[in-house]
Order: C-alpha cells, then sequence, then structure tokens
C-alpha cells in the first residue's frame, strides 16, 4: 500500500446571483462543510484584449490575502467565474494572483437544458454526508492532522503482517519509523501550505 499525502480536495458550491458559497473540504478521512459570505469589491480599468470574436476588459480586486486581475466579457452577460469570483458586469475568462500562484482559464460555458442533482459527487463523500462544522473546529482538525498527520496509520501498523506499507517512498517496517516520517509529512505541508485564499492558510 502506498499512501499519497499530497491530495487536496476542496470543492464550493454557490447559488445562483449570490456571495453566499458552501465549502466542502476534505480534511483527513472526514469530508468537512462551511458556509461562508466571500464579497469583493472589483476595480474597472480601460485595458481591453481580442481574444478571437471576443472584447475582454481588465479588472482588478483584492481577496483571500491576494491581489487578483480578471479578464471578463461584457457581451456575455453572466457575472460569474471561476471558484468564488463574481459580480463584474460580464462572464470572466481569465483570473490570475499577482504572484502567478493560482491561474484560472475558462474553457468552455455550455447552456444545460436541465438542472443536474450533483448530490452523488458534492454533497456526499463515499456516500457519506460531509460534517456541518464552524471555522474554529475546522482550523482545529487540521492543526491535530499537522500535529500527527500519521497517527491513524502508525496505530494500524503491525510489524510482519505481510503488507507493504510505503509513505513519501520509504518502506516502513517499524513504528519507530512513523516519529521521522512525522516530520518529513510536516515538512511537506508546510511547503504546500498555499491555499487560493492565502490569509485563511494555517500558521502551522
Amino acid at each position: 500500500m502506498t499512501i499519497d499525502l499530497e491530495v487536496i480536495f476542496i470543492s464550493v458550491k454557490r447559488s445562483k446571483d449570490s456571495y453566499n458559497n458552501q465549502n466542502y473540504e476534505l480534511i483527513g478521512s472526514d469530508m468537512y462543510t462551511f458556509l461562508t459570505e466571500d464579497k469583493m469589491t472589483w476595480k474597472l480599468t480601460n485595458e481591453t484584449q481580442k481574444l478571437g470574436q471576443y472584447t475582454l476588459q481588465k479588472a482588478t480586486t483584492k481577496f483571500g490575502g491576494r491581489e487578483w486581475t480578471a479578464w471578463f466579457n461584457k457581451d456575455i452577460t453572466i457575472p460569474e467565474g471561476p471558484y468564488k469570483f463574481r459580480g463584474l458586469a460580464g462572464l470572466i475568462f481569465f483570473l490570475e494572483d499577482s504572484k502567478s500562484n493560482y491561474l484560472f482559464s475558462l474553457v468552455k460555458n455550455k447552456n444545460l437544458k436541465n438542472t443536474y442533482d450533483t448530490f452523488g459527487f458534492i454533497e456526499t463523500f463515499y456516500g457519506s454526508k460531509p460534517l456541518e462544522v464552524s471555522d474554529a473546529v475546522r482550523l482545529k482538525k487540521k492543526m491535530d492532522i499537522y500535529n500527527d498527520p500519521l497517527h491513524d496509520m502508525r496505530n494500524g501498523f503491525k510489524e510482519n503482517a505481510g503488507e507493504e506499507i510505503f509513505v513519501m517512498n520509504v518502506k516502513v517496517t517499524n513504528k519507530e519509523q512513523f516519529n521521522e516520517l512525522n516530520k518529513k509529512v510536516q515538512q511537506m505541508m508546510k511547503k504546500f501550505n498555499n491555499p487560493i485564499e492565502r490569509n485563511k492558510a494555517l500558521k502551522y
């Protein structure tokens, strides 16, 4: 068995014309959900660029501890964009933060004939309903995992059980190895601690 410790699952569900977002986040082996209100103020510029038949206008905003630049099209009067971004007078085609850590690009916009049920792949996780929690509880759960990221694996590990276990490409043969592996996993968690909303990054 090989353990992949870089899997991150974050999903956002938003009602039309709303800044209220239902967030879904996988922490450890449990899915959590929490509601946020994510309003943003845009500054329009006169700068434009052509993309095929579309004329895109530039706008900027500050959100989540980052500065963002968006290019949107006023002819497509859908005031939406990727992730939690919305509120411009047209559809966002491109969105990028000032450090180029995140870049969103519109691939396709399709008008669906029906409203589809997403319950099977957003509102549930492997058949389990997400746990509704406060932000304080969610952050405590994440810190608990950081303090002992291999807790469950270590407790379930049995030497000479015949099953091969690899963590970060290291074969585990005894429980003592988990002490050093915990430190390596923590280092990796710090390295990849760069969420879209940087101001909400956990301070390890």
